[in-house]
């Protein structure tokens, strides 16, 4: 019984997590992004050292600088701020390279005619570019949201309480190890699934109201 609980309050943990670093990941690969397709190339320049530097190093390596490096600096951060800040920050990285592949595979021509019509470059991109990148953008944001879920299993390695944390700490009490990671790879499953199914539903939803098939 106690397995079964704990597994329980272990997944709604990982959910709440796996929410907050969605939520703050999307939000910095909105700016990350933008700033990507910027006439300022110096802007472009400093974000793109940002993508590159996340892109090229591993999750783990990340959160242990953010972990034990920083403190050699003065700056101490909690574990549970390590793991939201590192993990969000790893997902816009990939989110912002992603949102500005959709904004370019959007055909140059209706950028121009907005031009042309002398409408301004944040209402082209809000009106015109945005509702069809969108539909470019979710099949690739699904696979990030689903990487940032199960990137919150390496939380367990600072110490947070969610999925992986609680199975490892359960098969050391109770030595069954088949049974209780069965049942978290199903748990994993399953959230994967749910987010995957909407998000094409999302897209379904999308392309109807553009009058796309």
């Amino acid at each position: 019984m106690r397995i079964s609980s704990e597994l329980f309050w272990a997944t709604l943990s990982t959910i709440e997590l796996s929410v907050l670093c969605i939520v703050l990941s999307s939000g910095i690969s909105l700016v990350a992004g933008l700033a990507l397709m910027s006439p300022n190339r110096y802007l472009r320049g400093f974000v793109r050292v940002y993508v590159e530097a996340i892109r090229g190093t591993s999750l783990v390596v990340q959160l242990f600088w953010l972990y034990f490096v920083l403190p050699e600096f003065g700056i101490v951060l909690s574990g549970f701020t390590v793991g939201v800040l590192g993990l969000s920050m790893n997902g816009g990285a990939y989110g912002a390279d992603v949102l500005r592949a959709a904004f370019e595979a959007v055909p140059r021509g209706q950028s121009e005619a907005a031009y042309a019509l002398c409408m301004p470059r944040s209402m082209t991109i809000l009106t015109v570019l945005t509702p069809q990148a969108l539909v470019r953008l979710i099949p690739p944001w699904s696979n990030a949201i689903i990487d940032i879920l199960k990137g919150t299993s390496i939380f367990s390695m600072i110490g947070i309480y969610e999925l992986t944390f609680a199975s490892t700490q359960l098969n050391a009490t109770f030595f069954q190890p088949f049974k209780i990671f069965l049942v978290v790879a199903a748990i994993y499953l399953v959230l994967s699934q749910i987010i995957a199914r909407s998000m094409v539903a999302l897209e379904r939803v999308t392309r109807r109201r553009m009058g796309l098939r």
